[in-house]
């Protein structure tokens, strides 16, 4: 049996109870048999190897499996371990990666507020390449949110906070989970990536998107929430409401408006109805009602909480608008190479300007002696024909009655 130390890393295996496996024969998928569990240790991403099988109890054996854990806990959380790796880190963007790293990758954004005020431009690029989340709430690492980290952190936390294992997690994939409100740990969830809002436990990056899009929709420090937000939390409309409240927002109910036809049936005799439905039904079997499509309709809506990010919000909308400046304008005489602006006194009417280039005047006095002509042409037009008379004095000039027109 002691063939472990040879053995492929994939022979050697970690379940949610802490115990662990030996499978001799690497091409046998199955687990093999437990040979040691884990007990609590130094720190919660160094716990203690316990072998229980005496065919395993060796120190060599543990030194090796203990290497093998240490690679497999940095192989799942690797996006937590690179927050300390490294030495580019420094100020208050080290402050944050370590407050991070200490509590599995979850922190509230509260705790935070010193050290990210404080931060430079520097130090939010480092953050952003270590694949840090601050969020309105929360800071995070989104990169955590695969099931076998969430697995591995709640195995961890619950064998260093002394509760029993298997650590009841969400199922893989999950983005919300019903929880009861009295019995759950609320600070178990949160490390593991779902914290608790209301009736559910969100998982953080879902959580994290509807907090955003509700800070991006506020005006005025309210917002009404929308549908999409209940898929992406896999919730109710109801269950929506509670999360949203649970956050500090203030929920404002719509109110409950009777439609007329509902008032008008509760006046109407049996006799009137049953025509009405007799008339229905015939109108019914010869012209079927055609598909309708069913319109989603508008939920409540909610006054933003005072928080930062509400007054933040407040000072936007609040912000007066920019005066344009106004521009006067005055009639001046048309002048080589200026603008001519022309404003009447009344606003409704608005009249572009013209930018007048050397040699366009005599352009100008061209069109208008042509227009001049025409409009001259269209008057005589209108008044009566005048007839002009001659006789030839030449018989054999054909063309002697058009000299003498054209001469008159």
């Amino acid at each position: 049996m002691t063939n472990i130390l040879t053995a492929q890393p994939k022979q050697i295996s970690l379940k949610d109870d802490g115990a662990l496996y030996f499978q001799p024969d690497s091409t046998n998928p199955l687990p093999g048999h437990i040979f040691a569990k884990l007990e609590k240790g130094e720190s919660i991403l160094q716990p203690r190897i316990v072998i229980t099988d005496p065919a395993f109890a060796e120190d060599a054996i543990n030194d090796h499996v203990s290497l093998w854990l240490k690679a497999y806990i940095y192989q799942i959380l690797e996006p937590l371990m690179n927050l300390v790796a490294g030495e580019e880190l420094s100020g208050s963007a080290q402050d944050i990666a370590y407050k991070l790293f200490q509590n599995l990758g979850v922190v509230s954004r509260q705790e935070l507020e010193s050290s990210i005020s404080q931060l430079d431009a520097d130090g939010r690029k480092i953050l952003r390449a270590k694949k840090v989340k601050l969020g309105p709430l929360l800071a995070f690492l989104p990169d955590l949110n695969k099931p076998a980290a969430i697995r591995l952190r709640a195995l961890l936390w619950s064998l260093y906070h002394d509760k029993p294992l298997p650590a009841p997690v969400p199922r893989d994939g999950a983005v919300s989970t019903v929880i009861d409100i009295e019995n759950s740990d609320k600070e178990f969830l949160s490390v593991i990536g779902y914290p608790v809002y209301g009736p559910r436990a969100v998982r953080i990056d879902m959580l994290d998107r509807v907090i955003s899009a509700v800070y991006d929709s506020a005006k005025d420090g309210r917002f009404r929430p929308t549908h999409m937000m209940a898929e992406w939390m896999g919730c109710s409309i109801a269950d929506l409401y509670a999360i949203l409240e649970a956050m500090g927002h203030k929920h404002i109910p719509a109110p409950v408006v009777l439609e007329a036809a509902e008032v008008s049936e509760t006046h109407e005799t049996s006799e009137t109805s049953e025509t009405s439905e007799t008339s229905e039904t015939s109108s019914q079997d010869e012209n079927p009602p055609a598909e309708t499509v069913k319109v989603k309709p508008s939920l409540d809506e909610f006054i933003l909480r005072r928080g930062k990010a509400h007054q933040e919000q407040a000072q936007r909308s609040s912000r007066p608008e920019r005066e344009k400046p106004k521009r006067e304008f005055t009639k001046q005489d048309r002048v080589k190479g200026e603008k001519t602006q022309i404003r009447p006194e009344s606003d409704n009417f608005k009249k572009k300007t013209k930018l007048v280039r050397p040699g366009d005047e005599s352009r100008d006095n061209k069109r208008s002696e042509k227009f001049d002509r025409r409009d001259k042409k269209e008057k005589s037009q209108d008044r009566e024909p005048r007839v002009f008379s001659a006789e030839a004095k030449q018989d054999d000039n054909p063309f002697a009655v058009l000299l003498q027109l054209k001469k008159n």
